[in-house]
């Protein structure tokens, strides 16, 4: 939603760009020849600037050539790499955290693998090994959301952990 608006701002100030030229024969209005045609569809070729200039694609077609436009075109650029980068840390982030998951259950399930081996569970009871393995699976998630509250409770100071004792 931020970026339908980012576009639909900086599609008005790209048009803004050249009227405060006004219309000189150097602005983008003036060299498509859009001064007389439609605002809608002076307005669509303003966000088709933005869209090929947020997205890199630069077809070549329209690009910048007066000064305001040029640093119009600066703007844009920087507000898109700023918000490719944030768009695109998110997604590292929820990767990130899903492999983080990943692996700390990968863990789990091969301490109790080892468990199993060393007190020989396996060979005397595999069907619970089965269990605790199918419970380990289906409710990490929830097992590792839960609060450690005595950890919580220790790094409270003393009138604190008090005051929550009490309660």
């Amino acid at each position: 939603m931020v970026g339908l608006f980012l576009i639909h701002l900086f599609s008005c100030f790209w048009y803004l760009t050249a009227k405060l030229d006004d219309f000189n024969d150097d602005t983008w209005v003036v060299r498509r020849d859009l001064v007389y045609d439609d605002t809608f569809f002076v307005y669509f070729e303003s966000i088709y600037w933005c869209v090929q200039v947020l997205t890199t694609v630069g077809y070549g077609d329209f690009g910048a050539a007066t000064t305001a436009e040029y640093i119009m075109n600066l703007i844009w650029m920087l507000v898109g790499v700023g918000y490719y980068q944030i768009f695109f840390g998110q997604i590292v982030s929820v990767i990130t955290a899903h492999a983080t998951n990943a692996s700390m259950l990968e863990n789990k399930l091969k301490s109790l693998e080892d468990f199993c081996k060393e007190t020989k569970l396996y060979e005397q009871d595999e069907e619970l090994q089965s269990q605790i393995r199918q419970f380990l699976i289906n409710n990490y998630l929830e097992l590792n959301a839960k609060i450690d509250e005595e950890a919580l409770l220790a790094e409270l100071p003393l009138v604190l952990k008090e005051e929550v004792l009490y309660r």
